[in-house]
């Protein structure tokens, strides 16, 4: 049997829903709410953010809402990864953009790359997540693939 502050913290999906629907409010499909409720009503903020994004953007989630204490000092970078690009220079583009973002006195403290591999090179998303982490700054790396049935122009 679950505890109390599991079952709060597990129902703010549920109370998200709930308020929108007597609000009149129409919930968003695709939509992904990040974070627990606290027994105060505070909501706290997710040790890790690629993590459930990843899972979420896997399954078809096309927007987060996450909790402004993980979104205040983390920048997330979107990306377009053509398939005429190298692995390597999407990095090397993250590693000289990461050294703009996260200078003394910046805002952000941490940085996650979001990158949309157009040509499906799901072999070298590996190697890409593991070469991002190494850029100072960069907490983790989400790739999402084009999906296969999606056609290209």
């Amino acid at each position: 049997m679950p505890d109390l502050l599991t079952m709060i913290g597990n129902s703010f999906a549920l109370l998200s829903s709930r308020t929108r629907a007597r609000l009149s409010c129409l919930v968003q499909p695709g939509l992904m709410i990040l974070g627990d409720l606290s027994i105060q009503g505070n909501i706290k903020s997710v040790k890790s953010l690629s993590e459930p994004l990843q899972v979420g953007m896997d399954n078809g989630a096309r927007r987060a809402l996450i909790p402004l204490e993980n979104k205040r000092r983390v920048i997330v970078e979107a990306k377009f990864m053509r398939p005429t690009d190298a692995p390597k220079d999407m990095i090397e583009q993250i590693a000289e953009d990461a050294s703009l973002y996260l200078v003394l006195g910046s805002k952000y403290d941490s940085l996650i790359p979001f990158i949309w591999d157009d040509s499906r090179r799901t072999e070298h998303h590996g190697e890409m997540v593991r070469g991002l982490r190494q850029i100072s700054g960069v907490k983790d790396a989400v790739i999402v693939s084009r999906p296969g049935s999606m056609k290209m122009d």
